[in-house]
């Protein structure tokens, strides 16, 4: 249960499904639509095991950290900075 708390799923994620969905119920209709409706719909299973196997598969995959002073002032240039480590590469924002 834990894996599924730390999965973020996007509205983009869940409008491809429903259009998937939407999709099937159409090539009901309209059988030459099955094969690439079948396809996409395979195409998106397997982007997205990768995506979530590049994120959780590797122990240390995705890490942060976000440097920000403890207090930020109105009239002053406030530095923020994060830093991102995706698989030992660091990545600064």
């Amino acid at each position: 249960m834990k894996f599924f708390k730390s999965l973020f799923l996007t509205d983009r994620f869940f409008l491809t499904g429903i259009l998937l969905i939407i999709a099937f119920v159409v090539s009901n209709f309209e059988e030459w639509l099955f094969q690439p409706v079948l396809l996409a719909t395979l195409l998106f299973i397997v982007l997205s095991l990768f995506e979530i196997i590049l994120v959780f598969g590797v122990k240390n995959g995705v890490r942060g950290r976000r440097d920000v002073a403890e207090r930020l002032s109105n009239g002053d240039e406030n530095v923020k900075r994060t830093v991102s480590y995706s698989c030992g590469r660091r990545v600064s924002f």
